[in-house]
């Protein structure tokens, strides 16, 4: 397998002679909160093409800690994420998450999507407790995750201002629609050289929960994701990647 490493150094470089997304994506983050604004950890994504029982599959892993010191005293996870979406239009068949917090037992949710059934397997383990559900969605409905939603964007050839993308999102047993519109631009900072970038926000102005920077040129690369969790606002911020090939 040959590996190209990149270090951002040229828009133009980076994000227009490589037109796919699998590759090793890191991200740092930091944590928004009402005691100031702290650099909080990284996020690393790793994402790549399969070929499984005959048909493709991406896979994705994201894995997240948190390094900062301070912060661990009053929120210290680590979680990774394990999840298949389909490479044609992002949605997910399944996903794996394990979070892991400080003198907490380790917490799993586990969840396949049945797509012919319209239905979904949900399971949770906590210590020896399982518990299971089984959650039903209508017909022909795609179901989306973050991570899913981020790197969506390579699916289209052509991305203007004022477009509107709609999602419905899958979390922990709850399908929420989510429709976000580029609604301008902006210039992101990344290892010192600007990356011009679309900002897709909710249309909905009650749900502002999730903000996305992705790069103007194709494949559409998650530059900036901004999320609202309990404890303030994490922002991720793309650090460096290596595209593989």
């Amino acid at each position: 397998m040959k590996h190209l490493i990149f270090i951002i150094i040229s828009c133009n470089f980076l994000f227009s002679t490589n037109k796919f997304i699998d590759g090793f994506y890191r991200y740092n983050t930091t944590l928004d909160t009402k005691l100031g604004k702290f650099s909080a950890g990284i996020n690393d994504i790793k994402i790549k093409k399969l070929f499984i029982n005959g048909d493709f599959r991406y896979e994705i892993v994201s894995q997240s800690q948190i390094t900062n010191s301070f912060i661990k005293n009053f929120y210290s996870v680590k979680d990774s994420l394990y999840m298949m979406i389909h490479p044609d239009d992002f949605a997910l068949l399944s996903i794996t998450k394990i979070i892991q917090e400080k003198n907490k037992p380790k917490k799993t949710y586990q969840s396949f999507i049945d797509y012919n059934n319209m239905n979904i397997n949900y399971t949770k383990l906590k210590d020896t407790l399982r518990t299971n559900h089984i959650i039903t969605f209508d017909e022909n409905s795609r179901l989306h995750n973050i991570l899913g939603i981020m790197f969506s964007f390579s699916q289209h050839s052509d991305i203007q201002l004022n477009d509107v993308f709609s999602f419905l999102h899958y979390r922990k047993k709850k399908i929420t629609p989510i429709d976000l519109k580029i609604v301008d631009f902006d210039e992101i900072s990344v290892n010192g050289s600007l990356i011009e970038c679309y900002i897709l926000s909710p249309v909905n102005p009650q749900n502002k929960e999730l903000k996305i920077w992705i790069n103007k040129v194709f494949p559409y690369t998650p530059i900036q994701i901004e999320k609202k969790i309990k404890q303030g606002t994490l922002t991720m911020h793309l650090d460096s990647l290596i595209y593989e090939k």
